[in-house]
């Protein structure tokens, strides 16, 4: 099942529409807003797992938007890293937030949503 991604901190909000208690935006004005997402996953202890399916979502109030959904291959590491940007028409108080899923074909181990400066959520008023 999706995973609400975690962001903890934030970096800059000057109008505070991110509540990092719930990991959720919310749109202050009607428009046009420019999503960029990115994630890594640490998929356990056995280099190049096969992942049949995963991906990037973002999920607001009135859609839900699939990103970077393909089957992918971790590093020696055993991590992946997911991401896309999309705009995306919200109206005032509609909520967004990002959630990541993935299916794993081979490997062991259990997934952990890393929380580093690789994952980054970016939400821009374009009109």
């Amino acid at each position: 099942s999706e995973t609400t991604v975690t962001y903890d901190t934030k970096h800059v909000d000057t109008n505070a529409d991110f509540d990092n208690s719930n990991y959720t935006f919310t749109a202050p004005v009607t428009g046009i807003y420019k999503v960029a997402v990115g994630v890594v996953l640490d998929l356990g202890t056995t280099p190049n797992t096969h992942v049949k399916n995963g991906y990037v979502a973002v999920t607001a109030s009135n859609r839900s938007i699939k990103l970077d959904q393909n089957a992918h291959f971790t590093n020696d590491s055993d991590r992946i890293t997911l991401g896309g940007s999309c705009l995306i028409d919200m109206d005032a108080s509609d909520t967004l937030t990002a959630v990541v899923l993935f299916l794993r074909n081979s490997g062991t181990g259990t997934a952990v949503l890393l929380n580093n400066e690789s994952c980054f959520l970016s939400i821009n008023l374009v009109r």
